[in-house]
C-alpha cells in the first residue's frame, strides 16, 4: 500500500486502532465493510467504484459470498479484484474451495496469524511461513507433554512470551496452536522466526482409533454443494469417540432435499476420513450466529 490508495478494511473487532493505523500513519483511506457475507454485494461496487490495492481481512465464507454477489448482480470476480495487489486472510485456514476460486480470480492472498495472542504474524510476498516479529514476542515450542523443547521444523506447540505488554503480559503462554517452526533466514532476507500453523490440539477427535481434525472434514463438507459455505461443526463430547457427529449448514434453498444432502455428505465425509459420520443439518445462518464469520467454533461439546 501507498499513500493515497484507498484500502478496503472488512472488520470485526480491532475497528479503532486499526483504522487509526490505516488512516495516519499510513496515509490511505479505508472503506468500511462489517465481516458479514451479506456485505459482499456491496464490496464489489465499492471495489469497482474505488479501486481498492489490499483488503484487510477476509476469509472462506467471504470468498463463497463473493461469488454469490457476482453470480446474482453479474459482476466478473477478477474485474472486481483488478486493482488488489493483495488479500489478507485470518482466524481460521482458507478452506480448499475458497482458495482455489480466490486464485482463480488472480488474487494473490497473505496469511495472518496470532493477533489475539501476544503477537502478529503475517506471510510475506514468498509465501513460505509467518513471519513473527521476534523484537515483541519470544516464541518458543514445546512437545505434547511441554517439558521438551519442540525441534525446528517438527510439529509443537506454539509458546509465547511477550516482550512489549506492560499491562497483562503473558509469560510462556500456551496457545494450544500446533505449529511448524524455523529460525533459518527466509529468502526475503528477514532472519525472524517463522511458523505455519496446522491445527489445534482440542480439536482433535479420535473415532473408533482414527484421528480426525476439522480440516479433514472440511473439504468433503463443502464439496457438496448445498454446503459450498463449508460451514460445519464437529461435536466433541470426548476426545475418544465410538462415532464421529457433524453440525453441518445448508443453503436455504436446499432445505426441502435435505435427505439427498445428508446422504451425499455422509459418503463424502467416509471418503475423506474412513469414518462415517452422523450428520445433523442446520441453516448456514444457524451457524454464522456462533460467532463472527471468520472464525465460528468447528468443534462443540454438544
Amino acid at each position: 500500500m501507498r499513500p493515497g490508495d484507498f484500502v478496503m478494511l472488512v472488520l470485526f473487532t480491532f475497528r479503532g486502532p486499526t483504522y487509526g493505523l490505516f488512516q495516519h500513519s499510513l496515509g490511505t483511506t479505508p472503506i468500511l465493510l462489517d465481516f458479514d457475507p451479506r456485505e459482499m454485494e456491496r464490496f464489489c461496487e465499492l471495489s469497482i467504484e474505488y479501486r481498492p490495492t489490499a483488503v484487510y481481512n477476509f476469509g472462506s465464507v467471504l470468498i463463497n459470498a463473493v461469488k454469490d454477489a457476482c453470480d446474482r448482480r453479474g459482476f466478473d470476480p477478477r474485474d472486481v479484484f483488478s486493482s488488489y495487489r493483495g488479500v489478507t486472510f485470518a482466524g481460521e485456514p482458507l478452506s480448499p474451495r475458497a482458495r482455489a476460486l480466490a486464485e482463480s480470480w488472480g488474487i494473490e492472498l497473505f496469511e495472518h496469524g496470532n493477533v489475539g495472542d501476544v503477537t502478529g504474524s503475517f506471510e510475506c510476498v514468498h509465501h513460505d511461513g509467518l513471519h513473527a516479529w521476534e523484537d515483541t514476542v519470544l516464541v518458543e515450542g514445546v512437545d505434547a507433554d511441554g517439558a521438551e523443547p519442540g525441534a525446528t521444523e517438527e510439529r509443537c506447540e506454539l509458546v509465547a512470551t511477550s516482550l512489549a505488554n506492560h499491562i497483562a503480559p503473558l509469560v510462556r503462554f500456551r496457545s494450544d496452536d500446533i505449529v511448524r517452526l524455523t529460525y533459518d533466514p527466509c529468502a526475503c532476507g528477514r532472519t525472524h522466526v517463522r511458523m505455519w500453523p496446522l491445527g489445534r490440539k482440542s480439536d482433535e477427535i479420535v473415532v473408533d482409533g482414527i484421528s480426525v481434525l476439522p480440516l479433514d472434514v472440511w473439504g468433503a463438507v463443502e464439496s457438496v454443494d448445498a454446503c459450498a459455505m463449508g460451514l460445519f461443526q464437529v461435536i466433541r463430547a470426548a476426545r475418544q469417540v465410538d462415532r464421529l457427529q457433524l453440525r453441518v449448514g445448508y443453503a436455504p434453498e436446499w432445505s426441502k432435499r435435505l435427505d439427498a444432502v445428508r446422504d451425499e455428505l455422509m459418503a463424502a465425509v467416509l471418503a475423506a476420513t474412513g469414518v462415517e459420520p452422523d450428520i445433523e443439518l442446520v441453516p448456514d445462518d444457524a451457524l454464522l450466529r456462533l460467532g463472527p464469520p471468520h472464525k465460528i467454533p468447528r468443534v462443540a461439546k454438544s
